[in-house]
């Protein structure tokens, strides 16, 4: 057997999938079409992302109405649109009015720009996992 791996986004993965050119793939939190057949392999929780030195990040737990008050970065990646998605529902659920995020690209640069305080974001639990040492 000869497994040959490829990082892509939940996106560019699905009409692969459906034309057999993909045997498998990991997919993240959207829409499929009928013809394909999915299986939930893990349940990801979101997280809040704040700086280190934020009052915020001292609390066992951050409520959406404390998050909403600050700046906010989100994705633009199709693929990450989920994350911003939920947030929205969350906040509508819960009456809160949040701030318009400022939208940038990769999951690690708004790690990075929330890790230098240019704001907070809901961001998927693993992507706050420390790489092994």
């Amino acid at each position: 057997m000869h497994i040959l791996t490829r990082e892509t986004n939940t996106r560019e993965q699905i009409v692969p999938l459906s034309e057999g050119a993909l045997d498998l793939g990991l997919l993240r939190n959207t829409q499929l079409p009928d013809t394909l057949a999915w299986e939930r392999v893990l349940r990801e929780p979101l997280l809040a992302m704040v700086p280190a030195n934020h009052p915020l990040a001292r609390q066992p737990s951050v409520s959406l109405a404390a998050l909403a008050r600050e700046p906010s970065s989100f994705s633009t990646r199709t693929s990450a649109l989920a994350c911003m998605t939920t947030s929205s529902a969350c906040c509508a659920a819960t009456a809160t009015r949040r701030r318009l995020p400022r939208r940038w690209g990769e999951a690690m640069t708004i790690i990075g720009l929330v890790a230098a305080g240019l704001g907070v974001s809901i961001l998927p639990a693993l992507l706050s996992a420390r790489p092994a040492q």
